[in-house]
C-alpha cells in the first residue's frame, strides 16, 4: 500500500494509504504508525478504518496489524524511520519476483 488507493467499485473498499498516492515512499509506514484509526464503512459498506485526525485515509484491518504483530511491528518500526532502507528493501524484493520465472527461484 505504499502506492495507489483502494476503489470502492473494484475492491469494496474507498480511499488513499498515503497523503501522497502516486509516490513510493515509507509514508504509509508513516502514516500507519502515527495515526489514531476508526472503524468506518466503505460506499459498499465494508469495514475499513480511517484517520482519526483528517478522516481522508483508509488502512484495512490486515493494515492495521502491522502495528500489533511483534513480527511485522519491527518492520513498521525500521521502514517508518528511514526511507532508503524501505526502497532498498523494496527494490531487492521486486527484482527477484519479477525474475522468479525467468531464472527458475
Amino acid at each position: 500500500h505504499a502506492i495507489g488507493k483502494a476503489h470502492a467499485s473494484k475492491s469494496g473498499f474507498e480511499g488513499p494509504w498515503t497523503h501522497e498516492p502516486t509516490t513510493l515512499s515509507n509514508e504509509f509506514f508513516k502514516v500507519l504508525w502515527n495515526n489514531d484509526w476508526v472503524e468506518t464503512l466503505s460506499p459498499m459498506n465494508r469495514t475499513q478504518f480511517t484517520d482519526k485526525a483528517t478522516g481522508t485515509l483508509m488502512m484495512l484491518h490486515t493494515d492495521l496489524e502491522f502495528k500489533t504483530d511483534p513480527e511485522f511491528k519491527s518492520f513498521v518500526e525500521q521502514y517508518k524511520e528511514d526511507n532508503a532502507l524501505f526502497l532498498a528493501d523494496f527494490a531487492a524484493a521486486w527484482e527477484k519476483l519479477i525474475n522468479a520465472d525467468r531464472f527458475g527461484c
